[in-house]
C-alpha cells in the first residue's frame, strides 16, 4: 500500500468581504519569479551542510509563486488595494510590484529541530520611483526527534503538520509586511504629490 501524501494550500486563509472607500487604488502585479530550487510542489528541507531533500508525505497544491498571487491577491483586498494582473492597458502604471521567492524552506538548525524561512525579494513602483528590498520571516519548529527515530507516527504527522502552519504563516506575515510598505509608499507619494 502506498502512503498517504497530504497536500496543502499556502493560504490558510480566505477571501473576506472588506468595507472599502470606493474607488480602490490599484496596484499592478508585474510579475512573481521564483528561484528554481522553490519552483517546485515539494517541500523543501535544508541541512546544515546545504543537502537539499524534499517532503515525502506532504506537497503543495501549486507552486509557490502561484499560491503567493492568490495570497497577495487576498492580502491586498484586506487592505483595500486594488490588484491587476497582465494583460494591463496602454501606457506606464502609476503603482506595480514585482515579487521574487529567495527562500522557502525548512532550515535545519542544531540538535536536529528546523525552523521555516521564507526570503521576499520586492520592487515596488510608485509613479516612476522604484523601491526595492528583501523581507526575511523565520519561525521556529518543534524538533524532529521523532520524525527521525520513527518512534511515534503521530509526532511525524504532528511536526509535519507544524511545518506546513509555519511555512504558511511565515509567508503570510511576509505579504503582510509587503502590502504595509506598498501603502505607505503610496501614502508617501499622496503627500507630496510634486516629487518626481
Amino acid at each position: 500500500m502506498l502512503p498517504e501524501i497530504r497536500t496543502y494550500d499556502l493560504n490558510a486563509s480566505s477571501f473576506e468581504i472588506t468595507q472599502c472607500p470606493k474607488p480602490l487604488t490599484e496596484v499592478r502585479l508585474i510579475s512573481i519569479l521564483s528561484a528554481d530550487l522553490f519552483n517546485t510542489k515539494e517541500i523543501v528541507f535544508k541541512a546544515q551542510d546545504g543537502q537539499i531533500t524534499h517532503g515525502k508525505h506532504q506537497k503543495w497544491i501549486d507552486l509557490p509563486r502561484n499560491m503567493l498571487k492568490t495570497m497577495f491577491m487576498q492580502e491586498a483586498q484586506k487592505a483595500c488595494l486594488g490588484v491587476a494582473l497582465p494583460p494591463y492597458g496602454a501606457g506606464a502604471p502609476t503603482y506595480a510590484v514585482r515579487f521574487t521567492i529567495l527562500s522557502f524552506s525548512l532550515l535545519e538548525k542544531e540538535n536536529s529541530t528546523y525552523r521555516a524561512e521564507f526570503a521576499l525579494g520586492y520592487d515596488i513602483s510608485v509613479k516612476g520611483d522604484s523601491h526595492s528590498g528583501v523581507i526575511i520571516k523565520h519561525e521556529n519548529i518543534s524538533s524532529l526527534e521523532n520524525k527521525t527515530t520513527k518512534t511515534s507516527k503521530n509526532g511525524n504527522q504532528d511536526f509535519q503538520e507544524s511545518a506546513i502552519q509555519s511555512l504558511q504563516h511565515v509567508s503570510t506575515q511576509a505579504m503582510q509586511e509587503a502590502i504595509s510598505l506598498i501603502k505607505k509608499a503610496i501614502e508617501a507619494q499622496s503627500v507630496s504629490p510634486l516629487k518626481k
